[in-house]
């Protein structure tokens, strides 16, 4: 019966090294999913701040071609009664075309990282969602935080644990 009772010990032993190898292992990849998650949120709202960046951007261009214009037609209105005041208005819509060419430089490289930011976005939440799927489908992790409950083989290993804790307990008497 000793040899039983070791063999019982033994097994109960080894269950509970597994048990506790399944908890650190369901902490880290929980920790892991965080930490994503965590990271897909700050990337969401870094996202939404180049947007608006963006937007601000294509506006500035929009007012900037617009004073381009302006400053073109006032050259040619007071072409012919002042030409100072002509070479003025050139001289400031040259200027403002400089300052439109060097932002739609920016606002190409801005739109390239907008888009770049975009898609790491979509690979975190990818990722993310591959590591929800793979942790439901093991289940370490079950929908309502319980843990362990609905691990596959878990059960049996319980059962087994018990049933060897009743024949020791049997081999006992």
């Amino acid at each position: 019966m000793r040899a039983i009772r070791r063999w019982a010990t033994s097994i109960a032993a080894s269950f509970d090294y597994v048990i506790t190898q399944v908890e650190n292992h369901e902490a880290i990849v929980t920790s892991a999913i965080k930490d994503m998650q965590s990271a897909g949120n700050k990337a969401r709202g870094q996202l939404s701040r180049v947007r608006r960046d963006g937007e601000n951007m294509r506006k500035r261009i929009d007012d900037l071609k617009e004073l381009e214009r302006v400053w073109q037609e006032r050259a040619v209105r007071v072409h012919d009664k002042d030409e100072a005041k002509a070479l003025e208005c050139l001289r400031r819509r040259k200027q403002i075309n400089r300052e439109l060419e060097a932002l739609e430089t920016q606002e190409k490289e801005h739109t390239r990282l907008a888009n770049q930011l975009s898609s790491d976005l979509k690979v975190i939440d990818e990722r993310v969602a591959e590591l929800g799927h793979h942790v439901q489908e093991v289940g370490l992790v079950l929908p309502k935080g319980q843990a362990l409950a609905g691990a596959p083989g878990l059960a049996i290993a319980l059962a087994a644990a018990a049933a060897l804790h009743q024949l020791e307990g049997l081999g006992g008497h």
